[in-house]
């Protein structure tokens, strides 16, 4: 019983402390510098901005992404990685802007990113499809054409392998000497 009591004890002088802090910290509040304070415009403009900041790093991602496989499929990219090198700078500096609490730059920065990699996605699978295409046509093309010189040179070496033998027999036949009959 007498254990109940002591920590009942100091749980209430915990308690009270807590009390007296979260009290202390209420009639303190008016006194606090006004940078604490959050405008609602500003948070607005604050969200606004991280969600452009974040559909514009998900836009690049997805055009990196795409570059890399068409470029993995052998596509030529170079100017591709132009645009995604403009747009990765785009989003820095938006990112940039966002920590120094411009928001508004940091949005249009945002969309100047989005803008510059607009249709790249697409456009770079395009290009991936179109050297495919191309790989496997240039792969038609030397499998139909091998085979017809493999066919050509099959016909024509047994056609030149005819004419060679009877020329052969020919002059085996001019060569027989003569039997003279006595």
């Amino acid at each position: 019983m007498k254990e109940d009591c002591l920590t009942n004890g100091v749980y209430m002088k915990k308690r009270r402390i807590l009390v007296a802090l979260v009290v202390a910290l209420l009639y303190a509040c008016p006194f606090l510098p006004a940078g604490f304070a959050v405008d609602a415009g500003d948070a607005a403009d604050a969200f606004e901005a991280a969600n452009a900041i974040n559909e514009a790093n998900l836009n690049l991602n997805s055009a990196f992404v795409a570059v890399a496989v068409a470029e993995d499929a052998g596509a030529d990219v170079e100017g591709f990685l132009a645009k995604l090198d403009a747009a990765g700078n785009f989003l820095s500096e938006a990112r940039l802007a966002y920590r120094d609490m411009n928001y508004e730059a940091a949005s249009s920065l945002a969309a100047e990113c989005n803008n510059g990699i607009e249709g790249l996605a697409s456009e770079a699978s395009y290009l991936m499809t179109k050297t495919k295409r191309e790989k496997t046509d240039n792969l038609i093309l030397t499998v139909v054409g091998s085979s017809i010189g493999l066919i050509l040179l099959a016909v024509l070496g047994s056609m030149g392998w005819l004419v060679l033998k009877g020329r052969y027999y020919r002059s085996i036949s001019e060569m027989k000497p003569e039997v003279e009959e006595s």
